[in-house]
């Protein structure tokens, strides 16, 4: 899910922006029990009423998460310290990096964890050639291979 903001906020706002809109989401699908995953430490504090919400521009925000969360039978707020949060920092700088018309529909992506680090996936063959040796051959040569469209 991807949503962008058309107005001026700060990173908390966006923080509380995109757990609310998770737990909308949830609402919308009828989800009664949840676990929810955030990298900021402001936002699960002030929700398990650890910290008060001292900031009046987030007031609104963590009264209106409070009265969201009271919608599931059972909803647990885990904080996610950012190192190990890496995968949702990826969606996020891919988001940042993609530009989208308002309202424009998007079909969803899989993405698959790999078990292995990409650089023993890259084994890749190709008629007895690695993957990237077309890409070499350009580099070296500033041309493409004969028989290649261009």
């Amino acid at each position: 899910m991807e949503i962008k903001l058309d107005f001026e906020y700060t990173n908390n706002i966006a923080k509380y922006e995109a757990c609310i809109n998770g737990l909308l989401f949830a609402c919308e699908l009828n989800v009664k029990k949840l676990r929810v995953f955030e990298d900021s430490a402001l936002i699960i504090y002030q929700v398990n009423g650890e910290w008060q919400t001292k900031d009046m521009k987030l007031i609104p925000y963590h009264k209106y998460l409070s009265s969201l969360a009271k919608k599931f039978e059972e909803i647990c707020f885990s904080h996610v310290t950012r190192d190990k949060n890496q995968f949702a920092d990826a969606l996020a700088t891919l988001t940042v990096m993609t530009k989208l018309e308002v309202h424009a529909n998007v079909r969803p992506i899989q993405v698959t964890a790999q078990d292995e680090p990409s650089y023993c996936c890259a084994n890749v063959v190709v008629d007895g050639k690695p993957w990237y040796h077309d890409i070499k051959i350009y580099i070296q040569h500033i041309e493409y291979l004969e028989g290649e469209v261009t």
